[in-house]
């Protein structure tokens, strides 16, 4: 397994081990946002792997943004709302959401 698809998997298993502080969820966001700079050098395996590990946080982001809201204030958040995971009270409540990804034909 390669380094991205690393990242990818710590992602999804930090997202959803509950046991962790939130504090160590929020480095997690982190983590999200630097695979979304590398979204495009990745092979078209890392993308649906990311794509779907984000379809499973959304399904649960109700739960999970509760974990994160215990020491991290939502409504304060600075970053853009196409960071959704920055939003995640938001996307529990439905106020944010995702229209998709564009596909494009490969070479």
């Amino acid at each position: 397994m390669n380094n991205v698809m690393n990242k990818i998997k710590e992602y999804e298993s930090d997202m959803f081990d509950f046991d962790i502080s939130p504090f160590e969820f929020l480095q997690t966001l982190h983590l999200r946002t630097k695979l979304k700079h590398h979204f495009s050098a990745m092979s078209i395996e890392e993308k649906i792997e990311l794509l779907s590990v984000d379809l499973k946080i959304i399904q649960n982001a109700h739960k999970i943004a509760n974990h994160i809201g215990k020491v991290y204030d939502f409504s304060t958040s600075s970053h853009p709302k196409c960071e959704w995971w920055w939003h995640l009270d938001q996307v529990a409540k439905r106020e944010v959401v995702m229209e998709g990804y564009s596909f494009i034909e490969a070479i």
